[in-house]
């Protein structure tokens, strides 16, 4: 419970800074409010399962990602877009390791076939590289982790919404970077991003052994 107060927090501090433009109060609030989804399966236990392992390494990830992110600069940006990347495969690879179910994973498909279409028509006028290249194959990525989290039979509700949650909060980042800037994005988009990383994080908490 420590990490999602914490979270819950240090993420409504984040948005109200954003709000402002406070880069200091960014700088503080941002690290503490991923700090809170990492402890929860700390404080709180993560299950003895290959499956919450490969998610908690996703969890680590997107916390490097969130650092890279408040940096300036495109290579920052890079950066943060390769921790993420990573971390959504990380997810993928947790996802995945149990079966399937047929009708989920193939109305997923559809509904994230026709996202990512849309998406990448969206996007890419205003890309140039080496965005090009990195947002689309991100954009992929992501699209095949909310997949592998809907269609998995063995993953709880919770993970579920937390993967389209994740999904959706990214479009937010995509247009701050790429099409149109302002504290609307981050305000909309921070706290989907929380909400998706907790529930994910309580996905995995649970007995040790």
């Amino acid at each position: 419970m420590i990490g999602t107060l914490l979270t819950a927090a240090a993420a409504g501090w984040l948005v109200a800074a954003e709000k402002q433009d406070a880069r200091r109060h960014i700088l503080i609030a941002k690290p503490l409010a991923s700090l809170g989804f990492l402890l929860v399966p700390v404080l709180e236990g993560r299950a003895d399962t290959t499956m919450a392992d490969w998610l908690m390494v996703g969890l680590v990830l997107g916390a490097m990602g969130d650092v890279a992110l408040m940096l300036d600069g495109s290579p920052s940006f890079l950066a943060g877009l390769g921790a993420f990347l990573l971390g959504h495969v990380a997810y993928i690879a947790g996802f995945s390791t149990g079966s399937f179910s047929t009708a989920p994973v193939l109305a997923a498909t559809t509904v994230m076939t026709i996202v990512t279409i849309g998406s990448l028509r969206w996007l890419r006028p205003h890309l140039s590289k080496p965005f090009d290249v990195a947002v689309p194959l991100y954009v992929l990525i992501i699209s095949v982790m909310v997949i592998a989290a809907v269609g998995a039979a063995d993953v709880g509700l919770g993970a579920k919404i937390g993967a389209v949650l994740f999904a959706a909060s990214d479009l937010t980042v995509a247009r701050e970077r790429f099409v149109h800037r302002s504290a609307w994005n981050r305000v909309v988009g921070l706290p989907m991003y929380y909400a998706g990383q907790l529930l994910i994080a309580w996905s995995i908490a649970g007995p040790t052994t």
